[in-house]
């Protein structure tokens, strides 16, 4: 077996929901590495359109298309960028993943900017090469709002499920607004 690029890698998301172009970034990033590790971001966030679906259902999706995956929360902290970082390096050495020994994967530049910063190393992934649509979660979102299908957006796998939740709680949503 050809030994893996990076001993540790970590993908940094919302992931809400999770695209096919998050899917091209962990599934890269778990071919590229020994050990993987996903960290959603907005953990605990209020309910709203950019973070409609929940810390455990967003979980759940990453879940089913990768089983067995790593995955941490990371929590928002408004306005103090420095505790958001050092929450980020505390998930890394709670999940054994050094920061110098691993390596963040993105698809796009807003994915790892604030890494860029503290010395980390990443590596983008072109999840626009041809192989999957230009894609971001705000699209999703818009398909499901204005029923159009998700095909090619999301992994098949998700898509019942996914459904199923936003059939639940958009009317839900709509009433608070």
């Amino acid at each position: 077996m050809k030994s893996k690029k990076y001993k540790h890698g970590a993908a940094l998301g919302r992931y809400c929901p999770m695209h096919s172009g998050h899917k091209q970034v962990i599934s890269t990033m778990q071919n590229m590495c020994e050990d993987s590790l996903v960290i959603v971001g907005s953990a605990n966030a209020p309910w709203s359109l950019p973070v409609f679906f929940n810390y455990a259902e967003r979980a759940t999706f990453i879940q089913m298309v990768f089983p067995g995956c790593k995955i941490a929360p990371l929590p928002d902290f408004p306005g103090d960028n420095d505790t958001w970082l050092r929450a980020i390096k505390d998930i890394l050495n709670t999940a054994g993943f050094p920061l110098h020994d691993t390596v963040f994967f993105g698809g796009a530049d807003e994915d790892v900017i604030e890494l860029t910063d503290g010395g980390t190393k990443i590596h983008f992934v072109n999840r626009f090469d041809g192989t999957t649509p230009i894609i971001s979660a705000t699209q999703v979102r818009d398909a499901l709002i204005h029923n159009r299908p998700l095909d090619g957006l999301i992994d098949p796998i998700i898509q019942a499920l996914l459904l199923q939740i936003w059939s639940v709680k958009w009317p839900l949503f709509q009433r608070k607004r």
